[in-house]
């Protein structure tokens, strides 16, 4: 339940390629304050791009401490957080939630490239969403499979980049249709050859989800009033395409950022074709 204050407002925590980034907004959507801490990329291999699971939290913790140090007494008018997160990246976890990797491959990282073609020529492309599929959560995971099978047999469950922080903040596992690709459920042959059952995947709820409140321990920590509601939010690129207001079948919106994307709203799914996208019923492509 989201409290009522006289002026609420809104707590936005996003995980960028290169930066944590805390804003609040009013009801009217004008920013109030901002904080914002920056983590390390590391490249140990061409191909290869990692970051830590621990700087996420780290840098969070730390932008949104500099944003309450801007607010005063008006934290108390927080009333929900809403969260985006740049993605794929695949963080396999225990039953706590703690990463049993140092390390997580974020978008940039190309090591799986022969994973995804592997699993394109085993299962087609039913598990295709939003972006390229040889370098997507599938064969990231298929990857970590390979290479990490003790780890893999060890874990829990495969999360986001997102979903990480969804844990650390509520306790909770979920996740939601932009982290997947933009399905309503789990896309199972593709697990299935990949090695990995549907119940090692956190459930698929709407974006629009309260997912619960942060924990208390996470509250004092960061400073927050206690409780507050935790909305699961979208994909960083979902999210930027949908607050440029692009919401009706042929509006576009082209993003300049660490990466260029063109993400574009379809009147029929989009089919991935050779490197690139084609039509075929609702959905947003990138």
């Amino acid at each position: 339940m989201i409290n009522e204050v006289a002026e609420p407002l809104f707590l936005g925590l996003d995980l960028g390629t290169t930066n944590a980034k805390a804003a609040t907004y009013d009801g009217r959507g004008v920013m109030v304050g901002t904080g914002v801490a920056a983590y390390p990329t590391t490249y140990p291999q061409p191909g290869w791009a990692e970051q830590r699971p621990t700087d996420w939290v780290t840098a969070l913790t730390t932008a949104t401490r500099q944003l309450l140090a801007t607010l005063g007494d008006r934290k108390a008018d927080l009333v929900a957080i809403g969260l985006s997160a740049h993605g794929p990246g695949v963080v396999l976890v225990d039953n706590a939630g703690r990463p049993l990797l140092a390390t997580s491959p974020t978008w940039q990282d190309t090591r799986c490239l022969a994973q995804g073609q592997w699993l394109i020529e085993q299962v087609g492309l039913g598990w295709a969403g939003q972006g390229m599929p040889e370098n997507s959560f599938p064969p990231k995971l298929r990857w970590i499979i390979e290479n990490h099978p003790v780890v893999a047999q060890q874990a829990r469950y495969a999360l986001g980049v997102k979903e990480y922080i969804v844990h650390w903040l509520t306790g909770e596992f979920a996740t939601e249709p932009t982290a997947t690709g933009g399905g309503q459920t789990w896309w199972t042959p593709v697990f299935e050859t990949c090695g990995w059952s549907s119940e090692r995947l956190p459930p698929i709820v709407p974006s629009t989800t309260i997912i619960g409140s942060v924990r208390r321990e996470v509250a004092e920590d960061l400073g927050l009033p206690h409780p507050l509601p935790v909305v699961i939010g979208l994909g960083d690129g979902a999210a930027a395409t949908l607050s440029m207001g692009a919401l009706q079948p042929g509006e576009m919106v082209l993003t300049l950022a660490t990466a260029g994307v063109k993400a574009a709203i379809e009147g029929s799914n989009a089919v991935y074709l050779v490197g690139d996208w084609t039509r075929r019923d609702d959905a947003i492509t990138a």
